[in-house]
């Protein structure tokens, strides 16, 4: 005899057959999806880390110390020149604030120039930049080198203050000394080391220009 099919037993092969396909369909698109998930999240990650690779390359080829500071004033990265041209090593720069007495920073007329008062800090307090700041440093092995200091602020979003800041600084210890030397060959007699008349002429419209500002 023929098989008979019901009508209950005719709609549950369509539901059956319908549930299958959409079981399929969606497992295939999910499995489709997840693939290019994974892949653009991949590349998305390799690109990053280029970027990165190439910027602490421009970054180590500078001739420039570079500093990175958080919203706290701790150094979070910097580079090897800026090793080399505050005479300290990694691990003795990596965490430290601007406020850390190590630094022995002095101003240009030789008094201690503050932590609080360091380029760095004030540019995180107001989200100023600053620029051509001078400062003296010490090395461990005592000589005095100066620097020129610039820091920018770091902003995240519309905040009215920086959450970090940049601060980049060359030595300027050698074009001092030569300044110096300049100087004082101008306005020093080379023979008997005496005041000559460029530093008389110049001692005297320093206190005139003094005297009409009084």
């Amino acid at each position: 005899p023929e098989p008979v099919y019901r009508h209950g037993d005719f709609v549950f092969l369509i539901f059956a057959s319908i549930l299958f396909f959409l079981t399929y369909f969606v497992h295939d698109f999910s499995d489709r999806f997840m693939r290019r998930t994974v892949d653009r999240l991949r590349s998305e990650v390799s690109v990053r880390r280029l970027a990165e690779e190439r910027y602490r390359s421009v970054i180590a080829a500078l001739d420039e110390g570079i500093v990175v500071q958080d919203r706290q004033g701790i150094i979070t990265a910097h580079n090897r020149r800026a090793e080399e041209i505050l005479g300290m090593t990694d691990d003795e720069m990596m965490g430290r604030k601007s406020v850390d007495p190590v630094w022995r920073a002095i101003r240009e007329d030789g008094s201690p120039f503050p932590g609080e008062e360091h380029p760095a800090m004030v540019t995180l307090r107001t989200g100023a930049p600053l620029h051509n700041v001078i400062m003296g440093v010490h090395h461990r092995d005592g000589s005095q080198h100066w620097i020129s200091i610039n820091s920018q602020p770091l902003f995240k979003g519309e905040e009215e203050l920086p959450h970090s800041v940049v601060t980049s600084f060359t030595d300027i210890t050698e074009r001092r000394a030569v300044d110096a030397m300049i100087r004082r060959q101008a306005f020093y007699d080379s023979l008997t080391e005496l005041p000559n008349r460029i530093l008389f002429l110049d001692r005297l419209n320093q206190a005139i220009a003094h005297c009409r500002r009084s």
